[in-house]
């Protein structure tokens, strides 16, 4: 990084003798792939000192698109709306303009790759796999509007577990369904003793489950004393506003 920075400080002259600096270092690096990649960058090290070209003016247009709205203070639905619209100005900017306001325009957050991957998975898992394909064509398209390769490479190991990910889990065992229904007795309303005594009851009673059932299960079945615990703990430091615990579904 000093060097780099060296050699753009001093208009770019001085990158053969750089290179040749950087390369003297390569015996020192250990490890096979960390050398390639460094001898990756030194190869590419012109172009990495070369001042970025500057922004054209459609560029900068897109970019100040952006940043109207960037409104930290503003409540969350004003900030998606003006999300998007400035997605939909920046398309309508990138509508025949270089391909750099396009790139612009179509990226995307993890944030919204994660609402995306959510919303196909149920859809598949819903109509038990038979738009499979066709999300995992459409999600693979997102992925490649991240903005990081990590990010990318990320998505895309999603995409492949798609099938295996919208399977709808088994259903839990009569030992898991039993201790499930037992761990719900405990969210009780009352005084402090009377809850805490609806926790230990429950808490015996998934033990004693756990007793009976198989070794594959049983594990399963003792997790669910955890919440037990932090239900007990919350009893002295309270996670609601209001004296009754949240409501459970059944």
């Amino acid at each position: 990084m000093l060097v780099k920075e060296r050699v753009r400080a001093a208009g770019g002259v001085g990158v053969e003798a750089a290179q040749a600096e950087l390369s003297q270092l390569l015996p020192s690096i250990a490890d096979d792939h960390d050398r390639r990649i460094a001898q990756t960058l030194i190869d590419g090290f012109p172009s990495r000192t070369a001042p970025p070209a500057p922004p054209t003016e459609l560029y900068s247009k897109a970019v100040r698109i952006l940043e109207s709205a960037d409104r930290p203070g503003h409540p969350l639905e004003q900030r998606v709306v003006a999300i998007e619209g400035a997605h939909r100005a920046i398309w309508a900017l990138a509508d025949g303009a270089p391909d750099r306001v396009r790139r612009m325009g179509e990226q995307i957050s993890v944030a919204e790759f994660n609402v995306a991957f959510s919303d196909a998975r149920a859809r598949v898992r819903k109509n038990a796999g038979a738009t499979l394909a066709e999300e995992q064509r459409a999600l693979t398209d997102l992925a490649g509007r991240l903005a990081e390769q990590k990010d990318r490479d990320w998505a895309h190991r999603l995409v492949a577990k798609l099938a295996r990910s919208a399977t709808p889990p088994p259903a839990p065992g009569p030992f898991l369904a039993e201790a499930i229904a037992v761990e719900k007795t405990a969210h009780v309303s009352g005084s402090r003793e009377e809850r805490i005594a609806a926790i230990a009851d429950a808490r015996r009673k998934i033990l004693e489950i756990a007793g009976r059932a198989p070794t594959e299960e049983a594990a399963h079945i003792v997790g669910l004393t955890r919440t037990l615990d932090h239900l007990e703990e919350a009893l002295d430091d309270p996670f609601w506003e209001l004296g009754d615990p949240p409501a459970v579904s059944s």
